[in-house]
């Protein structure tokens, strides 16, 4: 088996390993670097310690670049959920308890609206329905037009799909 040994020098006026043909390269990660002009053995522990750091750092980066230039943006075009979640929104029963702990459903259909940004939130449901102290629907208000609501009175709104 055949063993090899690089030496090198170290010309320490100008921080340069000299090779065996004679020419300098920079004197790098302190491999190479000898004292009082002897010829020094490549240290390896230098090295392999800088590929312990190295390597993984610039392998998270590269990573990471390209988790940035593939990701799927979770920016919406629509400025405030509000309008998101009416923004296309189909006919739907809408669930909502004001502020003061009442409870207000209705219809939310094609004569239905909700307001879009900039202007203020508020929502009129077509139909009114009579709503139990727990929040379930009762039976449908004939009597009414329809209920508006305006946002800030709003204590949470649920939207339920119809099955």
């Amino acid at each position: 088996m055949t063993q090899v040994v690089l030496a090198v020098q170290v010309d320490a006026r100008a921080g340069v390993t000299v090779g065996a043909d004679g020419h300098g390269v920079p004197a790098v990660l302190g491999v190479g670097v000898g004292m009082d002009d002897e010829p020094a053995v490549v240290d390896l522990l230098g090295l392999v310690g800088a590929l312990i750091v190295l390597l993984p750092a610039g392998l998270a980066w590269a990573e990471a670049w390209l988790r940035a230039r593939t990701a799927p943006t979770r920016h919406m075009p629509a400025p405030t959920a509000w309008d998101h979640l009416f923004s296309g929104q189909s006919s739907c029963f809408v669930r909502i308890r004001t502020k003061d702990g009442r409870w207000v459903g209705g219809w939310y259909g094609g004569r239905s609206y909700a307001t879009a940004y900039p202007q203020s939130r508020d929502i009129f449901l077509e139909s009114q329905y009579r709503m139990t102290p727990d929040g379930r629907f009762g039976e449908r208000m004939g009597d009414t037009g329809g209920v508006y609501v305006p946002a800030e009175t709003i204590d949470v709104l649920e939207v339920l799909k119809s099955s």
